[in-house]
């Protein structure tokens, strides 16, 4: 079981998330001028199909640290208030 989190912690935590996206959605795309650069055609369909999933896994990351930033600064909800989800 882990300790509670303070009150900081949870916001940095996603902060680390997020760079963690960017660093990937970044790797995916330098694959993309890497592959342009490369004349064997066998590498250019293997790298392009790794390439586009770098890059949606990387906004996918990214996408999913930004809605829980925003929850954490939205604050806690009250208990029952269920709409929209």
């Amino acid at each position: 079981m882990q300790p509670p989190r303070k009150p900081g912690q949870a916001r940095a935590v996603q902060y680390i998330a997020l760079a963690r996206s960017a660093l990937v959605t970044l790797l995916g795309l330098l694959l993309v001028f890497r592959i342009v650069a490369s004349p064997d055609p066998a590498w250019r369909v293997a790298g392009s199909a790794l390439a586009f999933a770098l890059v949606l896994l990387g906004t996918w990351m990214g996408a999913r640290a930004m809605r829980r930033l925003q929850q954490l600064r939205a604050g806690p909800r009250p208990p029952g208030n269920t709409s929209g989800e």
